[in-house]
């Protein structure tokens, strides 16, 4: 009986370790997604500096 038990034990044990690889996965999948997130962020913030500065130079040539 105690080896039936044993073995039910070993059996959660491993699907536990299973479930923290896969915890573990999922963390490094969110830590990429984070980078993609800021490089896009910064993607857009330079093109949008972009666009204020042809703007500014359009306003400055429009005043002239």
């Amino acid at each position: 009986m105690t080896h039936s038990v044993d073995g039910k034990v070993m059996g959660v044990d491993d699907r536990v370790r299973g479930v923290e690889r896969q915890v573990q996965d999922v963390r490094n999948d969110m830590q990429n997604v984070r980078g993609d997130v800021q490089e896009i962020g910064k993607h857009i913030s330079s093109r949008v500096q972009g666009v204020d500065e042809n703007l500014d130079q359009a306003d400055r040539s429009l005043s002239c």
